[in-house]
Formats: structure tokens, C-alpha cells, sequence
């Protein structure tokens, strides 16, 4: 417990249990106002001691748990990376060089159309590379064509993606013959949520977060690294650039990113028309930076992402609306936003105002007012320093004299 005046911590409590909160919070009989987290139970013991102390949410949680839900949401409803048209001729670039054919692939069609009764420059022109290399392509033994290469966490993949087609196509045909959710989930042992997700029409078999690429050197120079590769710069050349960038890696490295980059290319892009890939991790950049501070994404290509998923705009807007609401103080508009993201019926945000409703009039006054919660998570944080330092030599009683000792030393 922190006096908001003061700024001092006035005492500490061992337990969270709400009958001994109550009893707590009863040995302070002149408490008014009370400014908290969103813990249900820390709102029961406040109702019951002080009935009448207002109680102030914390409006650093507020936006924090309402990104944490719009981020949900956009993991669930946005699978991997968003496939879009090309906004550029450098997207373009990246987009031909990356569903370009392999060495292996450029092979066995160079011998395919020679069967066919193509000529030598006609292959050369077809698969663009010089007559000489179609001659050497056409003239390879069938043992000595490179092998199809998967790595092992395409196979992973791969696997996990059949599993779990398995299951949806198994739980359909079940429910098909008039068994209903939970006679599914007794016969084939799956639990209730997973039956439930498998029976949504657009239930998708794919992971939601296959395509999203990964923390990593060579993240921050994805599209740089691709368009180069478009252009014929060789790798030695691309790492030395980037290394001036700050890249840190190997050649052999960059030979690996580009390669599981054309193996995802070529997996998800599907259209004829050229195409191209928003990794989500860009999208979701925009919840905490409005999109010119996201280098990974322009005007254009976000055009075309709310084309092509128009929750994407409904959701940011969303968040900008309360944040706007919750600086403006705008308390009044409140209930309408409530009102609006009821109707978007995603339960990711269902589950945010189920919250708000059940603590309505603290979240009401976190609007209003300038109360907040920021001295009890910084002194939570130097107790914790302070028992840490202490590990193995105290037990609460001490820990608590100490802190309250060195309260009371503020000022002095």
C-alpha cells in the first residue's frame, strides 16, 4: 500500500486472499480513494472494507491487456504472412526471384521440353539461362540430379499440418452423422475446444504462426537481402553490404535464409499474377507505432493487407478510438466504444469487455482522472531487489521492518 501523496509505501501484506485483504484494508479507516490493477479480488476487498472509496483502474493495464487482445485476435483470425499484390517493382523483383525455379527443378524441365522436341535456345530462353548451361542441364544423368531437399522443420510441419487434417476431417464426419461435441470428444479423447475450432467452416489445418518469421540477424534485412538476390549480386557481395550495416552472421547463414525464404515462397504463394509477402510481424508493429515508423511497411501494402483482411483496419481503429478516449479524458464515450467492439463479436475482445463491465465505474474513473498505479508496480519492484539481496537471511516480518525503514528515511 502506497500513500499517492506521500509517495511513500505505508505497508505490506503476506497474503492476497481477499478475507485477509478485507481485514487489512479495515485497519485504515480514512481510505478514499483507491488506485489498482484490474484484480478481481483486490475490487471485492475494496467493495467490502470501503464501500464508498472510489476506485481508479490503471490505465497502463487498460491499454495493455486491450493490444494484448487485439494481438490475440490478429494471431488467430491472420494466418502466417499475408499474401498480397505486388505494391513495387522492387517487391516485384523479390516476389520473381524467390518463386524462381531451383537448380533441380530448372533440370528436369530443361530435359522435359527437350523430350518435347524444344531446341536448345528455346529452353534457354523459357527457363532464362544460357544455351550452354540448357546443354548441360539436358545432358545429366538421371542419378547425378541433385535431391529434393526438406529440412527438418518442414517436415515438422508437413507432418503436424496431416495430423491435425486428420482430426478436423474425422470430427466433421462424426458430427455429420448427428453426434454432437462433447459424444466426440468421449469417443476419440479430443478435447472440447479443439472439437469446437475443427467444426468453424474456415477452419484453416495450417499452424497460425507457420510463415512468421523469426528473431534473427538477418531479420531487420529481409527485403534488401531478397531484392539484391533479384538483382544477381552474389552472397559474398550482399554480406559484405549488410555487414556495414551491422550484420553480424556468416555467408553460409545468408545461404540458409534465402533458401528457407524460397522454400516458404514458393509454399504460399499460390496466384499466377506476381504476389507478395507481409510477414505479421510487421502488422503487429502497428499496435505500439503509427506505420511510418515501421520501416517493414508503406501506405500501399497496407492498402492492400486491409483488402484483403478489412478487421485489420476495424481493430486499429478500435485502439486508436480508446487511446484518444482514455488521453481526451472522454469518459462519455465510453459505452459506445463498448458498444462497438461488442458487435464485432471476436471473443479475444468479448473477453476485454466482459472486464470492463465488471469493473466498469473503476475503469470510468481511470478516464476521468490522473490516478494511476505506476508507484505500487515500482515499489513491488524494489521490494522484490531488496528481497533478493536479502534470499536465504529473512522471512516477511523482516523484510517488511526493513522496507518500512526505509520509508520512513525519504526526506531526510
Amino acid at each position: 500500500m502506497i500513500d499517492m501523496e506521500t509517495r511513500c509505501i505505508v505497508d505490506l501484506i503476506e497474503s492476497r486472499d481477499t478475507p485477509d485483504v478485507i481485514k487489512w484494508l479495515g485497519t485504515y479507516p480514512n481510505i478514499e480513494i483507491v488506485a489498482r490493477d484490474g484484480s478481481i479480488a483486490f475490487k471485492s476487498a475494496i467493495d467490502r472494507a470501503h464501500p464508498k472509496a472510489m476506485q481508479v483502474n490503471d490505465r497502463f493495464h487498460m491499454i495493455k491487456n486491450l493490444v494484448t487482445s487485439i494481438k490475440k485476435a490478429f494471431q488467430r483470425l491472420i494466418i502466417g504472412r499475408i499474401e498480397i499484390p505486388v505494391t513495387s517493382e522492387k517487391a516485384k523483383q523479390r516476389t520473381q526471384y524467390l518463386t524462381s525455379l531451383t537448380r533441380r527443378e530448372k533440370i528436369i524441365e530443361a530435359k522435359s521440353l527437350r523430350r518435347s522436341g524444344h531446341s536448345y535456345d528455346e529452353i534457354a530462353s523459357i527457363l532464362k539461362v544460357s544455351t550452354t548451361t540448357t546443354r548441360k542441364y539436358v545432358l545429366i544423368k538421371e542419378v547425378d540430379i541433385p535431391k529434393e531437399t526438406i529440412s527438418v522443420r518442414e517436415k515438422e510441419h508437413l507432418d503436424a499440418t496431416n495430423k491435425v487434417k486428420y482430426k478436423a476431417e474425422r470430427v466433421i464426419m462424426l458430427h455429420e452423422k448427428g453426434l454432437q461435441i462433447k459424444e466426440i470428444a468421449k469417443l476419440t479423447g479430443y478435447s472440447t475446444p479443439s472439437i469446437s475450432k475443427y467444426l468453424v467452416r474456415d477452419f484453416n489445418c495450417v499452424h497460425g504462426q507457420y510463415g512468421t518469421s523469426r528473431s534473427g540477424l538477418l531479420e531487420p534485412f529481409r527485403n534488401e537481402v531478397l531484392s539484391l538476390r533479384g538483382e544477381g549480386v552474389k552472397y559474398e557481395e550482399i554480406t559484405n553490404r549488410i555487414r556495414e550495416k551491422g550484420y553480424t552472421g556468416s555467408v553460409a547463414a545468408l545461404r540458409g535464409f534465402v533458401a528457407k525464404e524460397k522454400r516458404l515462397a514458393k509454399d504460399i504463394l499460390k496466384d499466377k499474377e506476381p504476389t507478395e509477402l507481409i510477414d505479421k510481424k510487421s502488422l503487429l508493429k502497428l499496435l505500439y507505432k503509427p506505420i511510418d515508423k515501421v520501416k517493414e511497411l508503406n501506405q500501399s501494402q497496407m492498402k492492400e493487407i486491409i483488402k484483403k483482411h478489412p478487421i485489420v483496419e476495424k481493430l486499429l481503429e478500435l485502439l486508436t478510438e480508446f487511446k484518444d478516449m482514455l488521453g481526451g479524458k472522454k469518459s462519455g464515450k465510453l459505452k459506445s466504444w463498448i458498444e462497438k467492439t461488442r458487435n464485432l463479436n471476436i471473443k479475444e475482445l468479448n473477453s476485454y469487455i466482459n472486464g470492463i463491465n465488471s469493473d466498469y465505474d473503476a475503469f470510468r474513473n481511470a478516464i476521468i482522472y490522473s490516478y494511476n498505479n505506476g508507484l505500487a508496480e515500482g515499489s513491488v519492484n524494489k521490494i522484490k531487489s531488496i528481497k533478493r539481496i536479502m534470499y536465504g537471511r529473512n522471512n516477511f516480518e523482516l523484510l517488511k521492518y526493513k522496507v518500512l525503514q526505509l520509508e520512513s528515511l525519504k526526506g531526510k
